[in-house]
């Protein structure tokens, strides 16, 4: 009885100092019984109410997530048929049908076909990150490295074309 009273006291706010002077009055005029059936009571009633608060809490997450995650899916499923190009590279309107699907379509286990390729070699989870970190540069670089490459042929070409017409 004293710890259910105890308890329905700290719940009221009260200090250990004033909990255990109450405890004590309610000993010394025969209350302790009544106090404590109340204080059992009104525990019951607090756990359920708090129970119901935390349900309905988890709820609300619950629901907030799941509107976060269609949110992510539409835009997503948007940027993806706005698409015309991936860093150059053109993409068809199969090629986005397929993205789509690759990336959100689950499969008999639950998992998507990219979460599935994605986990099935640590390897893929070192290139992703690295072509998502240096991948704007990565693009850059191979670009100019082809201007490059393709100067330095019309140049031989050129050279090589000079040198026939001295002939």
């Amino acid at each position: 009885m004293r710890a259910a009273i105890a308890e329905k006291l700290r719940i009221q706010g009260f200090k250990e100092d004033r909990i255990r002077r109450a405890i004590s009055r309610y000993e010394d005029t025969d209350l302790l019984q009544d106090e404590g059936e109340d204080a059992i009571d009104f525990l019951q009633e607090y756990k359920s109410e708090e129970q119901a608060k935390l349900l309905k809490t988890q709820e609300k997450m619950h629901q907030q997530r799941k509107e976060q995650q269609q949110l992510f899916i539409e835009t997503v499923e948007k940027r993806i048929k706005d698409l015309k190009d991936i860093k150059g590279f053109t993409v068809t309107d199969k090629q986005r049908k397929e993205l789509v699907d690759y990336i959100f379509k689950p499969t008999s286990d639950g998992s998507t076909a990219y979460q599935k390729q994605y986990m099935s070699d640590v390897q893929n989870l070192i290139e992703s990150a690295f072509f998502t970190k240096y991948g704007e540069g990565l693009a850059k670089s191979a670009k100019n490295a082809g201007r490059s490459s393709a100067y330095k042929d019309l140049h031989q070409s050129l050279k090589a074309t000079k040198g026939n017409e001295l002939k």
